[in-house]
Parts: structure tokens; C-alpha cells; sequence
């Protein structure tokens, strides 16, 4: 795994168990409601985070927490469709759409 430092130090438990449940694709408000704070308060220690990581995004936010070890990887994040549901692109989630270019 690689080195905590410097970003671990600079973030609260908070921010770090916000940033876990972002990876996982959870919106704000599931957020908030599972750690029982409100949405301005996730979105506000997210921003806080942004800057002391020096991410733009939260995609960036994320990749960096996950690049220098403040949070795992999630597993399991692709797959999450019923084999037989349809992607809106046509075809399923485990059979590509047909394409003509």
C-alpha cells in the first residue's frame, strides 16, 4: 500500500469515511443520512478535503485518497445491474451493444 503521508494526516476520520462512501458512488444525501450530518456539512468537508489534496473534482479527490492510501479501493463496483437489465446504449449489462461506425 502506499505511503499515508502527506494527505492522511492533513484529513479528518469524517472526511476519510465521506471520501470512502464517495468512492463507493454514494450521492450526498445518502451520505449525510448514513453518517448523520447534514448534506451542506458532506459537501462542505468534501471541499475542505479538495483543497488539502489539491483536487479539482471529486473524481480527483477520490483518485488521489485511493493513489496515496487514505482510502482503499472499493471492490464490487462494476457488475452492480442484473445480468438481464438493458444499458441505455442497447444490449445488457453483460453482453456489449452492437455498434456501427
Amino acid at each position: 500500500m502506499p505511503a499515508q503521508a502527506p494527505y492522511a494526516g492533513r484529513l479528518s476520520d469524517e472526511q476519510i469515511a465521506i471520501l470512502r462512501l464517495v468512492a463507493q458512488g454514494h450521492t450526498d444525501e445518502r451520505i449525510s443520512r448514513e453518517l448523520g450530518m447534514s448534506k451542506s456539512s458532506v459537501q462542505r468537508r468534501l471541499r475542505t478535503a479538495a483543497l488539502a489534496m489539491g483536487a479539482a473534482s471529486r473524481l480527483t479527490l477520490v483518485l488521489c485518497a485511493i493513489e496515496h492510501g487514505v482510502i482503499q479501493q472499493p471492490s464490487g463496483l462494476c457488475g452492480r445491474r442484473e445480468a438481464n437489465s438493458s444499458s441505455k446504449h442497447g444490449g445488457t449489462a453483460t453482453e456489449p451493444a452492437n455498434r456501427t461506425e
